[in-house]
């Protein structure tokens, strides 16, 4: 386990977290949309890492880190539109959406194309990167990122030169953003082969350089299709600077070391269902909160449901399936 990327990600997840948490305000300053960028980039790293020497049933181990806890949310979430539709603002009641939500297949262009654990739209992505990686790992594990990455490219391509009218599933696949996949296994290949190091104090500036032109971004640039430049290259090199600085990580005392693997367990659970959380305390529990009150119990509220789910749920069922198959 590298804990670097655990790190990272529960950086990206808090990222989330905070722009949703500002975005319940009348606020022009946003902060952490890039947050998705920086997990798509820990996704394609953390494929090609592990697929490196054990690549036995790669697909359903990931099939089973994913789906359950996705769908135990989307089941009660589902169910609290039925029984308490009030409670929810844009999120209705509707069979068929539920199921695409299930399958992570995207929505409607009415809906956003959004499933019902709305940031779930990044898993349609992920899921479409396995099943290319998978594919690609049958037909050469050792070019199996390059093979990955040139799928990835022609179906962006042609999806966008077809510019199919009205076929919303379709047209989503061909968002550019697949290409950070393609920027987490380039890094991945090389910090395998090098491992490379830097000190404590170069890798916080980089870090720091990193998410300030992220912010910058974020607030005056309209990235639009091009967003895997703008924000894509920062993120990236935001990953690159804690990764080389993994040997301080690892140096860390075993107690620090298991918080930050709990932190990282939990990014996950915490980035599905924090957004309800935000609507909940800001619109229900309390009529009026400031952002200084709302974000940190929103994320420590979050942090708790994630663990009781994670401790009661998730974590046994993956370790019975992974013992079944």
């Amino acid at each position: 386990m590298i804990l670097s990327i655990q790190f990272t990600r529960f950086l990206a997840a808090l990222f989330i977290v905070f722009m949703h948490s500002i975005l319940e305000y009348e606020s022009t300053f946003r902060v952490g949309d890039f947050g998705v960028d920086i997990f798509f980039i820990l996704s394609g790293f953390i494929i090609s890492y592990i697929t490196e020497g054990n690549r036995h049933k790669f697909l359903t181990r990931r099939l089973i880190r994913i789906v359950p806890i996705y769908w135990l949310f989307t089941f009660v979430i589902s169910l609290l539109v039925f029984l308490l539709p009030d409670l929810f603002m844009s999120t209705v009641w509707d069979t068929q959406h539920m199921l695409k939500s299930l399958f992570f297949l995207p929505g409607t262009q009415d809906q956003g194309y959004l499933p019902i654990i709305k940031l779930g739209w990044t898993l349609n992505l992920e899921m479409i990167f396995y099943i290319l990686f998978f594919l690609s790992m049958k037909f050469s594990h050792e070019y199996r990122e390059l093979i990955t990455s040139l799928i990835i490219i022609l179906i962006i391509l042609t999806l966008q030169k077809l510019e199919l009218d009205g076929a919303y599933a379709i047209n989503f696949y061909s968002s550019p953003l697949s290409l950070e996949f393609i920027y987490g296994m380039m890094l991945a290949k090389t910090w395998h082969r090098y491992k490379f190091k830097n000190s404590l104090k170069k890798s916080i500036c980089l870090a720091t350089i990193s998410i300030a032109i992220l912010i910058f971004f974020n607030n005056y640039i309209q990235v639009g299709e091009y967003r895997f430049i703008f924000y894509g290259i920062p993120s990236l090199i935001l990953v690159y600077s804690f990764l080389s600085v993994e040997h301080y990580f690892t140096n860390l005392n075993t107690s620090f070391q298991k918080i930050i693997l709990w932190f990282g367990e939990m990014s996950y659970p915490l980035y599905l269902i924090h957004i309800f959380l935000v609507g909940l305390i800001s619109r229900v529990i309390f009529s009026e909160i400031e952002l200084w009150a709302l974000f940190p119990i929103v994320l420590a509220s979050s942090l708790l449901l994630s663990n009781v789910v994670t401790a009661n749920f998730d974590r046994p069922l993956r370790r019975f399936l992974n013992n079944v198959i």
